[in-house]
C-alpha cells in the first residue's frame, strides 16, 4: 500500500548552511615591459609625529631617576676624595721618613749602628753620649741591650753580616730590614711621658733560621740626656 503526502504548493528548495562567497578586490597592478608586475602605490597619509602627545614620566619614576643619580655622584666625589687625602699624607710622610728628624725641626743627637748576626743585635754608639753609656751602663757594643735617653732622637744605620734579619721595636712601630752587604736608615724617637728604665721588646721579625725566636734584645729608656752622668 502507497500513500501520499498532501501538499498546499510547492515544495521550497533547503536553504544551504554555507554563506555566500565575497568577491575579493585586490589593488590593481601593472606590468611592465620585462613582464614583471608591480602594486600601485599606496594612498595612506605618513603619521605626523607632531600630532602625537608627548609622553612624560611620572612622579615617582623622575624622584628615583634623580635619587639615583645624586647616589651616583656620591659613590664617584667620596672614593676621589678619600684616595687624593691618603696620596697627600703618604707623601709627605715618605718624604718625611727619607728627610730625617730635621723635617719636625729636630737634630738627631743619638746615633747608633745596629747589626744584625744569626742570633743576636749588636749596637755601637758612635756619637758623643757614647763615653757616657760606657762608662755608666756597660759598654759601648752591646748584644743584649740598646740604651735610649729621654727626648732623643734616635738614628740607626742598619745592616746584616750573615742573612736577612728584621729589626722590630713593636711598641714604638719601628720595622726595617737588616740586609747583608747594604745599609738601611731609620730614625724614631721615645714617646714623651716615658719613665726611666722604661723597657721595650726588640726582636726579628724576618724568619733567619734554627735560633730566630731567640733573637730578641730590648731597648732601655736612660734618663734624659743631660741628666746622663759624666765621663
Amino acid at each position: 500500500m502507497t500513500s501520499s503526502k498532501a501538499s498546499g504548493g510547492p515544495t521550497a528548495a533547503p536553504a544551504s548552511s554555507k554563506a555566500p562567497a565575497t568577491k575579493r578586490t585586490t589593488a590593481p597592478t601593472s606590468t611592465s615591459s620585462s613582464g614583471s608586475t608591480s602594486k600601485a602605490p599606496s594612498s595612506a597619509k605618513p603619521i605626523d609625529s607632531a600630532a602625537l602627545p608627548t609622553l612624560r614620566p611620572n612622579a615617582r619614576a623622575e624622584a628615583n631617576r634623580r635619587k639615583w643619580k645624586q647616589i651616583e655622584w656620591a659613590w664617584t666625589i667620596i672614593p676621589i676624595f678619600l684616595l687624593t687625602s691618603v696620596a697627600g699624607l703618604s707623601v709627605g710622610l715618605l718624604y718625611n721618613l727619607d728627610t730625617g728628624p730635621t723635617a719636625y725641626g729636630a737634630n738627631a743627637n743619638w746615633h747608633i749602628n745596629v747589626t744584625g748576626s744569626q742570633w743576636v743585635w749588636s749596637y755601637n754608639y758612635t756619637d758623643a753620649y757614647a763615653a757616657k753609656v760606657l762608662n755608666a751602663y756597660g759598654n759601648a757594643t752591646s748584644t743584649s741591650v740598646l740604651y735610649v735617653p729621654q727626648n732623643a732622637v734616635v738614628d740607626m744605620n742598619v745592616t746584616s753580616t750573615d742573612v736577612v734579619h728584621s729589626f722590630n721595636i713593636p711598641q714604638l712601630g719601628v720595622r726595617i730590614d737588616a740586609i747583608p752587604g747594604r745599609i738601611n736608615h731609620y730614625w724614631f724617637t721615645i714617646p714623651a711621658g716615658t719613665a726611666p728604665w722604661t723597657r721595650f721588646l726588640i726582636q726579628c721579625t724576618e724568619f733567619c733560621g734554627q735560633g730566630h725566636y731567640a733573637m730578641i734584645s730590648y731597648v732601655v729608656v736612660l734618663p734624659s740626656s743631660g741628666d746622663l752622668p759624666s765621663s
